[in-house]
């Protein structure tokens, strides 16, 4: 056995089988048996190690499919984390661009980084020429209110801003405006890292505010100062006159024939005529002088540094040569021409209120002694004439520039509860007192010879305002109007009363006249001439306040009348005061006797409203059912009446 392997031919001897000895059964049995037991070793090994290598495999693939599964979950996780974020980032620059223009950044030096956004906002700004630079480096730029100074120390303290305003330059040649908001950033370590921030472009609402307030100091129609900035300019010419110890002089100037030139031109015209006027008040005055247009055809003018009256008088009339020149209505020359009125600082007053008036009153001389001229406040006038003339001369202009209104207050019908019709009473919304009612200037009217023309503005403006109603309604009413003594008198007053319909377009039924009893008494003769022509015309005429007068309803049976008004002074004390009550039945029987309706003004309480429809008052007014309503106001007064329910008798609105 010696060409065996010596391991071999050990193994092969301890069992035996060696070259001395012939092998026996037994021994080669052993062999075998070894044989027989390394190859199942073998064997089991084999399959031990291709179980260990399947389990292995398995093993592997189970963890190379979860590593995919989890791999895919995480691509999965990723992809939604980075839409969140892209979401999220989107929903943010949408927020925030509503309120902004740009963004931008800056390093701790203050310097732009990084600037984006709508740059095209401004065309020829562009960012590059931002990088790099502070704002107040950038020439464009121009500080903000408090300065730059104290912008930089803002920055320097690392505090945020919010709507910082800076103006700058646009390469048009404009101005642009930007709000701009800032916060610090820091760096992980805490050290301060820069800005950042957002733009909002608010050019439009500076240009805005700016127009605002332009529009708050001067006259939309000609660019004059206004009233308010008036008070601020005499103001300053105090303040200047104190130091210099110069006078100075206010004049109140008003066109003498602007309202003819608005009836026969309309307001169109009206309105080049003023801004014309206001042209040559601009070149007549000089460079240390200032105009104002204080309302309708009134300018205000104020001359500084006069050493004489003379010399205020001089200036006044090269004021009345400049305004007097013909203007071009239409393809002709017409002249308007003005009134100036004079009030000197420190004499006439020593406030702008003061010398205003006082300088309204000198030029309601000025047009009393013949227009186109001027005059000086005289410091002789009483406190109490002086009002009476500022309160006079303001009526005047509130005719001419139909700054009065109409209330009305409507008649209602003590048999059906409807409304039968409307009176018309005068409002005078005052500047400074606020709404005048007629006995606070009506007699001022009469002492100043308006009352004339204070009624003629009220019959055409009832008139019209009648007119609008009937083309609003299939079933119209008629409106009364209120003629003064003097109007009553006037012999041009049935062709006004004509002229007024026809201008207005509105049936002579609708329009019902109420004079007052004295006024009629007063001629009576004539009065009924008078009373005859209106009725010609198809006007129907009533008498107003009667019972105050000295007349009889005997003597009324002359007159054309459709109706008489009972005075309030007999209606509030119904139905307790015993005389009142038997003076209204009998007036209400004779005057049903003649014909005549019956209307009871002063109507303020149910038991008055039971009073009066028991004894067959025809119609009733005053505050139980309404009290003076403006004419927006009484067609929906009149559509609650109509309803029945509502318009029961006594029921008040």
């Amino acid at each position: 056995m010696s060409s065996f392997p010596d391991l071999l031919a050990r193994q092969l001897a301890r069992l035996g089988l060696t070259d001395a000895t012939p092998p026996d059964a037994a021994a080669w049995q052993r062999l075998l048996a070894r044989v027989r037991r390394a190859y199942a070793d073998h064997a089991e090994e084999s399959y031990l190690l291709d179980r260990a290598q399947a389990i292995a495999a398995r093993e592997s693939a189970d963890l190379d499919a979860q590593l995919e599964r989890e791999r895919d979950l995480m691509d999965t996780h990723v992809r939604e984390r980075t839409a969140e974020l892209a979401a999220s980032e989107a929903r943010f620059r949408s927020f925030t661009s509503l309120g902004s223009d740009w963004y931008w950044e800056q390093d701790a030096g203050f310097r732009f980084t990084s600037i984006a956004g709508n740059t095209a906002l401004y065309p020829g700004h562009t960012i590059a020429a931002h990088l790099g630079r502070t704002r107040w480096e950038l020439p464009e730029y121009d500080p903000p209110a408090e300065g730059w100074e104290a912008h930089r120390r803002l920055l320097e303290s690392h505090q945020p801003f919010h709507d910082v305003v800076f103006r700058f330059r646009v390469p048009n040649g404009g101005r642009a405006y930007a709000a701009v908001s800032g916060e610090p950033v820091f760096a992980p370590d805490g050290t301060f890292a820069g800005y950042r921030g957002i733009g909002r472009d608010i050019t439009e609402q500076k240009l805005a505010e700016d127009n605002i307030r332009r529009l708050a100091r001067f006259d939309t129609l000609t660019g004059l100062a206004n009233r308010s900035s008036f008070f601020e300019q005499v103001d300053h010419a105090i303040a200047r006159s104190r130091r210099t110890n110069h006078a100075f002089a206010v004049l109140f100037i008003d066109l003498d024939r602007f309202k003819d030139v608005n009836d026969a031109f309309g307001h169109a015209t009206g309105d080049d005529v003023l801004r014309s006027m206001a042209q040559r008040l601009q070149k007549a005055i000089r460079a240390r002088d200032s105009a104002a247009r204080i309302g309708g055809d009134e300018f205000v003018v104020v001359a500084e540094e006069f050493e004489r009256p003379e010399l205020v008088a001089e200036f006044a009339a090269r004021l009345l040569d400049a305004l007097g020149e013909p203007v071009l209505l239409r393809g002709q020359e017409c002249r308007v021409g003005a009134s100036i009125g004079i009030a000197l600082y420190p004499a006439d007053g020593e406030d702008a209120q003061t010398l205003l008036k006082r300088a309204d009153v000198a030029m309601y001389r000025a047009k009393e002694a013949g227009r186109n001229g001027f005059a000086f406040y005289a410091g002789n006038d009483a406190p109490s004439s002086e009002e009476r003339m500022v309160l006079a001369a303001s009526l005047r202009r509130a005719i001419d520039t139909d700054q009065l209104l109409l209330h009305y207050q409507p008649k209602v019908s003590l048999r059906t509860g409807v409304m039968t019709g409307v009176e018309a009473l005068l409002r005078w919304p005052h500047p400074e007192r606020g709404l005048l009612l007629p006995a606070a200037f009506i007699p001022l009217a009469e002492d100043a010879g308006l009352i004339r023309r204070l009624g003629r503005w009220a019959l055409r403006a009832a008139c019209r305002q009648a007119r609008e109603w009937s083309l609003q309604s299939s079933d119209p009413f008629p409106v009364s109007v209120n003629l003064s003594a003097r109007q009553f008198t006037d012999d041009r007053l049935v062709a006004e009363v004509s002229d007024a319909l026809t201008t207005a377009g509105l049936p002579s039924r609708l329009l019902e006249l109420e004079i007052t009893e004295s006024a009629m008494m007063e001629h009576p003769d004539r009065a009924a001439e008078k009373l005859a022509e209106l009725r010609s015309l198809g006007v129907r005429c009533s008498v107003d306040d009667f019972g105050t007068g000295f007349s009889s309803l005997a003597r009324l049976k002359k007159f054309p009348l459709a109706s008489v008004k009972i005075d309030r002074s007999f209606i509030g004390d119904l139905p307790d005061d015993a005389d009142d009550a038997a003076i209204t039945t009998a007036v209400i029987a004779m005057a049903h006797s003649l014909r005549l309706a019956v209307v009871a003004e002063g109507v303020e309480t149910a038991a008055q409203v039971r009073f009066l429809r028991e004894r067959n008052c025809d119609e009733v007014q005053g505050y139980f059912f309404a009290k003076p309503l403006p004419a927006g106001e009484v067609p929906a007064f009149r559509q609650r009446r109509a309803n029945p329910a509502v318009a029961a008798v006594g029921y008040a609105d």
